[in-house]
């Protein structure tokens, strides 16, 4: 962007400038304004209770007078409100005759209609139980383009386009439009109608019906394929071993394979420990890995995977309307806090670092958890998941008094410009389990990846609720990870038109669709952006499980999931591979929970009488 471009603040009325008590804070590569407001109004509600509708603190941003929320739905007769869709007792799953959702595919299935299991002639990586990475026969994927942008960087736009049959992934975090202008001038606001290229959407027409899944296959050893050349950090590779090596070991493992040790972790959730080499010799990654996989030591051994989080965007010039915070009542939102609205649930957010003192998360930070090479340090993407999820100042969260843990794992310092390793995340995920999380979000995607799968494995069997956004790898894009993997669920996104995001990936692994087209969202330094991308509609998605396990905190993800797909919105031919089960809808979700059958009481002990 160009580096004067200034950022706007919380929209105001249509068409009305904000102007920003005592001036706008300047930030490198562009200046924003400051958290609007009066001057003096306070940012936090008193007393941090969520906020009904006629509550102007955290309510759909407005003009003085305008309403602070869309009125509520009228109500058919006998429809009490917060009941599940279809009156009291409709059951979780839905009854026959209605389209089942696709389940998500296992070993050997295909990530999308018509996607063969396996792509022909292509090995399977060491110890990876679950599909090869997809792609066409001898074409690479490519990671994603650009450095990575981090705070104080300037961004330059680069328009993204879905990827052809075959070729490359395109970045699969965020599209970020930067807000420019002269504040407090006015201008033409960005369109509501007509998305930017990035964040173009299709309308929810009917999708080719997929191919059945082909029989599973066995696991196969082998090398990695030169194909995956550009997914993986060039020259290093991680070895896991069960219990740990000793300094002998390490030593003899180095001269034999060319190896000279970056660091280790031990993966709790693992009972294993993994070791990071780079490699010295003149070996290349897929010939160690396929050397090392024979050695005895070698519990698993596979190259260190890239994974992105990046964003492209455009310039938009003018004053934000209060619609850029369509989710809250697309979502019913407000509504669904008269019953839940996440008190006290944990919620993970593996992803870049968040800024703690943004306004909109004022104590919604309880803990920061750095398994990054780099210092902690705040960025515009995890920032923005977390407003998603908890947001309580200007902005309305999806679960207001949920209390989030940050666990940084992507810190953008690779060439490549992905901001991710397999390393990194799968220490993320243990320490998600470790800080006792019970919801972890995942707005971040990359290839198939062995080693990433069990930990995701792991998570999951004990009790983690995972949820990842489907990728922004357009309709030609194989299927990305982790949000293919079986025990998670994957979220694409739509624009308040209920129209698929365009850069959206397809698959039948996708289970929902949130918001993720033009929403204004928290940023570093008190300040605002506007974002698309399926990153943003996984947060949502999590934050209405949080408000689920708030008044079930029996739930596991086979219910939650259950949920969801039954009281989502019908988009298109949903279920299909495009919108999954369709929209998400946080009332619905919270309300179903009434034709729940209660758990079971524990067992009371029997009282001595003497």
């Amino acid at each position: 962007m160009p580096g004067g471009a200034a950022r706007i603040a919380e929209p105001g009325g249509p068409g009305r400038p904000i102007v920003p008590p005592g001036g706008a804070p300047k930030v490198p590569g562009g200046a924003r304004i400051a958290a609007p407001g009066s001057p003096g109004a306070p940012l936090l509600p008193p007393g941090g209770e969520p906020k009904m509708p006629g509550n102007p603190r955290i309510a759909e941003p407005r003009g003085p007078g305008e309403p602070i929320a869309p009125p509520a739905e009228p109500k058919t007769p006998g429809d009490p409100g917060i009941a599940a869709p279809g009156g009291p007792g409709k059951p979780i799953v839905p009854p026959p005759g209605e389209p089942a959702m696709p389940t998500k595919p296992r070993i050997g299935e295909a990530g999308g209609a018509g996607e063969p299991a396996t792509p022909p002639g292509e090995p399977k990586l060491p110890g990876n139980p679950r599909v090869a990475d997809p792609r066409s026969p001898g074409e690479p994927i490519a990671p994603p383009g650009g450095e990575p942008g981090m705070p104080g960087a300037t961004r330059v736009p680069t328009p993204q386009q879905p990827a052809p049959p075959g070729g490359t992934i395109p970045p699969p975090g965020t599209s970020r439009t930067i807000v420019g202008g002269a504040p407090g001038q006015p201008g033409a606001p960005p369109s509501t109608g007509a998305a930017s290229p990035a964040a173009a959407a299709e309308p929810p027409t009917a999708s080719p019906a997929g191919t059945a899944p082909t029989t599973p296959a066995p696991p196969v050893v082998a090398a990695p394929s030169a194909n995956l050349a550009g997914t993986f950090v060039p020259r290093e590779i991680l070895l896991e071993v069960e219990g740990s090596l000793s300094t002998t070991d390490v030593a003899d493992l180095s001269r034999q394979y060319g190896l000279s040790l970056l660091n280790s972790r031990p993966v709790r959730i693992l009972n294993a420990t993994v070791y990071r080499f780079h490699i010295t010799g003149n070996g290349s990654v897929e010939a160690t890995v396929s050397a090392l996989s024979a050695d005895r030591r070698a519990a698993s051994v596979q190259p260190n995977y890239l994974f992105s989080i990046q964003d492209t965007g455009t310039a938009a010039n003018g004053v934000l309307p209060p619609s850029m915070q369509w989710p809250v009542a697309k979502l019913h939102i407000i509504e669904a806090h008269r019953v839940s609205n996440g008190t006290a649930i944990l919620i993970g957010v593996l992803d870049s670092g968040i800024d703690t003192a943004q306004p909109e998360l004022r104590g919604s930070v309880v803990k920061t958890v750095n398994v990054a090479d780099s210092a902690y340090s705040a960025h515009f993407h995890a920032t923005a998941i977390a407003g998603i999820l908890a947001a309580h100042a200007h902005l309305t969260g999806t679960a207001p008094a949920a209390r989030i843990v940050s666990i940084r794992a992507f810190d953008g310092d690779y060439p490549t410009g992905a901001d991710g390793t397999s390393f990194h995340i799968i220490a993320g995920i243990d320490a998600a389990v470790d800080e006792h999380v019970r919801v972890l979000n995942m707005s971040f995607a990359g290839p198939n990846d062995p080693l990433l799968a069990k930990a995701i494995r792991a998570a999951h069997d004990r009790g983690l609720i995972l949820i990842a956004a489907a990728g922004n790898g357009g309709p030609a894009s194989p299927p990305l990870y982790p949000a293919a993997d079986p025990d998670v669920i994957a979220v694409t996104a739509t624009n308040r038109d209920d129209s698929l995001y365009a850069l959206a990936n397809r698959g039948r692994f996708i289970c929902i669709a949130a918001p993720g087209v033009d929403i204004v969202l928290a940023a570093p330094d008190g300040q605002y952006d506007i974002l698309s991308g399926t990153s943003l509609s996984a947060a949502y998605v999590s934050g209405i499980a949080a408000l689920l396990l708030e008044r079930r905190g029996d739930l596991d993800e086979t219910t939650i999931r259950a949920i969801l797909v039954a009281t989502a919105k019908r988009l298109g031919s949903a279920p299909d591979d495009r919108f999954g089960a369709g929209l998400t809808d946080a009332l619905a979700a919270v309300s179903a929970l009434q034709s729940l059958p209660q758990p079971a009481a524990p067992p009371q002990a029997a009282s001595m009488i003497h």
